[in-house]
């Protein structure tokens, strides 16, 4: 009895569970000049299997079924691809797959020469005009900054620095002229010539001027500040609130 069970202790088991290797696909994801591309999104079609690739563009699934599968790939950025593999019945298989970039095409931008424009305006197509005259330089320009860095009290006195311009009275009525400029001095407020421009230009307040022109000379004088072909001079009052 006891050489028995000796034997049986003795003797090898046999037919228990064998190893099995699983069936594995391993995955590297690269461009078209080689470098790895992490973080894209690799799946078997037809199954559960997803994953994304490390930062070496590698991915492994495993336990997959063996046989005929096809892996696809996908990131932003980059056009989809996908490969046809077959998995042997006992082991594994490892391929590479190339992604392309996708070419970007950017809608065209019109891009406007702002002339110097505050800040503040850059967002608004206000006095562009202006600042496109103040950028070719033909004349003098007084901004609002300008206004508000001299503080006058009337609007007048933002003319008193201005060379050749003369600032006279008649009675109560005060006159800008040029010397040698006949035909006087037109103004216009936010693009309308005024058929009594002193006396309207002694009514605003400096705080309601966003922006100034003063032209001197037949040259200088843009076509429509200029409505009688002898004019040689033009004031023109943009207010902030047009």
């Amino acid at each position: 009895m006891l050489a028995l069970c000796a034997s049986i202790a003795l003797t090898p088991a046999t037919g228990g569970a064998q190893v099995r290797n699983p069936r594995k696909i391993s995955v590297t994801v690269t461009d078209t000049a080689g470098n790895p591309i992490s973080s894209a999104e690799v799946a078997v079609n037809g199954t559960n299997l997803k994953s994304s690739t490390n930062l070496r563009g590698e991915v492994e699934f495993v336990d997959v079924d063996w046989g005929p599968q096809k892996i696809s790939v996908r990131k932003i950025g980059f056009r989809e691809a996908s490969q046809d593999i077959v998995v042997p019945a006992g082991g594994s298989v490892a391929t590479s797959i190339l992604l392309s970039r996708l070419a970007v095409n950017l809608s065209s931008v019109m891009v406007r020469d702002s002339g110097g424009k505050p800040p503040r305006l850059a967002r608004t197509t206000r006095f562009d005009d202006f600042y496109r005259r103040r950028k070719a330089g033909e004349g003098t320009f007084i901004t609002r900054e300008d206004i508000e860095r001299r503080g006058p009290s009337r609007a007048f006195d933002l003319f008193a620095s201005i060379a050749g311009l003369r600032l006279t009275y008649r009675g109560n009525t005060p006159l800008l002229s040029f010397a040698r400029c006949k035909s006087g001095v037109e103004v216009f407020i936010d693009g309308q010539r005024l058929n009594d421009g002193m006396n309207e230009l002694a009514a605003i307040h400096p705080n309601q001027i966003e922006a100034i022109e003063v032209y001197h000379g037949l040259a200088s004088v843009p076509p429509q500040f200029s409505p009688k072909p002898d004019d040689c001079a033009a004031i023109v009052i943009w207010t902030r609130f047009n």
